[in-house]
């Protein structure tokens, strides 16, 4: 098991998965991996991380399984951020992080695991660890 992290020590890894009974939900996303939420995950998410985001769940599933972009992470080589626009908390867009076992996701063929969901306030967040991007529906492909 992964070491724990002193300011949230609920963050559970892709790698790392909890029993079955803490699978919350399980959607596919664009590239057609599983993406498994668990329930540690989401109160971690909606208590702790960012409270803000609480009364959205359903949004961040949406935005998982039907996002407006896909954009790589700059942090994580196996982590994409999926992100819908303004359908996040105070109309903001609506960024969810996943993280892959596996960095050649966007073939498909792993899984992924919610790591975390957030409103974009570019006065809390004005550098936020983006890459190139991986998805567009505008242009209704994978690049």
């Amino acid at each position: 098991m992964p070491p724990k992290s002193t300011q949230y020590p609920l963050i559970v890894q892709a790698t790392a998965m909890p029993g079955k009974a803490d699978v919350r939900r399980e959607v596919k996303d664009v590239f057609s991996n599983p993406v498994f939420c668990f329930t540690s995950t989401w109160q971690l998410i909606e208590t702790v991380k960012h409270p803000d985001i609480a009364g959205y769940e359903s949004m961040v599933y949406e935005t998982i399984e039907n996002p407006d972009i896909v954009m790589e992470s700059t942090l994580h080589d196996a982590a994409a951020i999926f992100e819908t626009t303004g359908t996040g908390p105070y109309g903001r867009d609506l960024p969810v992080v996943v993280n892959y076992d596996d960095p050649k996701y966007t073939l498909g063929n792993t899984r992924g695991t919610l790591t975390t969901a957030y409103d974009r306030d570019i006065r809390r967040y004005p550098k936020p660890n983006i890459g190139k991007v991986l998805y567009s529906k505008k242009k209704g492909s994978q690049k």
